[in-house]
């Protein structure tokens, strides 16, 4: 019967499917079917995400469905369309939930040759961190996992997955390959400034911005990328004052090297660099700027968050 039925439930909400259930005698996980074989209705997917629920057995089914090789977008659908409805229904959800879809999602997320299995983890995933509070080394390993295998032809849709990940989980920092794997991305802040209309994207940009600034001191990608960030994406009083702040003591940094170093006068040219950001900041964002330098004179927000 499951062989059967894995062929034919993701049309569950065809006729079809209401005459092949007719012709067999519902068993064991499937018993819920007899309500498809008395009534004639087809099944509808918030009947199936309800029996998911209450059976893990139903749910496990449905995501084996996805991860078989090759799998056809009609059982990808199943798996997004099910897993979706189940999440939205579930006021809370039990880990054993979380356990049975994770497999699909993280063999998903690393799928970029499979571009299918990989947009339905996105969608799947995206509503997940809304209602679940990932453990540490999960979440680790989901925010290493989405920038590494992007699609490269078109790394948006892992940046707005990556961007939901940091706004409903919040992770404290991200793994250092996944640092390096974003800011390596084509048209980096064109892509921010696309998904800052649709989603709040200040976390990433603020576990971002250290590394950014180091970068912008010494190579063109990552400059070039900083001050657009500046120029085209919305910034918040915090993201300014910690901006600011990576460049004044990525500044310090540099002119204490080149001091150490003496050889030569001049300045290194990243302080140069760093110091032209600074002046866009100001002129982009002048009453930010305006609260970040009353910070560092008084010694409060802006000073206390300072580094030396």
């Amino acid at each position: 019967m499951d062989d059967l039925l894995m062929c034919a439930l993701p049309y569950h909400s065809t006729p079809q499917f209401v005459r092949l259930v007719h012709l067999i005698e519902p068993k064991g996980r499937w018993l819920f079917l007899k309500g498809v074989k008395k009534t004639g209705a087809p099944l509808s997917r918030t009947v199936l995400a309800g029996q998911c629920a209450a059976d893990r057995a139903v749910l496990t089914f449905v995501c084996d469905l996805a991860k078989e090789p090759g799998a056809p977008r009609v059982s990808l659908g199943l798996f997004v369309g099910t897993c979706v409805e189940l999440l939205t229904t579930t006021r809370k959800v039990p880990d054993d939930m979380t356990l049975a879809i994770f497999p699909v999602l993280l063999e998903g997320l690393r799928s970029s040759d499979a571009t299918n299995l990989q947009a339905s983890a996105y969608m799947v995933l995206a509503t997940l961190v809304k209602k679940v509070t990932l453990a540490p080394e999960v979440l680790k390993t989901v925010t290493e996992i989405i920038p590494k295998y992007a699609n490269r032809a078109n790394p948006l849709p892992s940046l707005l997955l990556l961007v939901a990940v940091c706004h409903y989980q919040r992770p404290a920092a991200l793994p250092a390959p996944a640092l390096q794997a974003v800011l390596r991305m084509r048209e980096l802040a064109s892509m921010l400034a696309q998904v800052a209309k649709e989603a709040d994207a200040s976390h990433l940009l603020g576990l971002l911005m250290p590394l950014l600034v180091r970068q912008a001191a010494t190579e063109k990608k990552s400059l070039a990328d900083l001050r657009a960030i500046i120029a085209d994406v919305p910034l918040d009083l915090e993201l300014v004052e910690r901006m600011a702040r990576e460049i004044t003591h990525t500044c310090r940094q540099l002119h204490a090297t080149k001091e150490r170093g003496l050889s030569s006068p001049r300045e290194h040219p990243g302080v140069q660099q760093l110091g032209q950001v600074l002046c866009e900041i100001g002129n982009r964002y002048p009453q930010h700027m305006d609260a970040f330098i009353s910070g560092q004179l008084s010694g409060g927000k802006g000073g206390k968050g300072g580094k030396s």
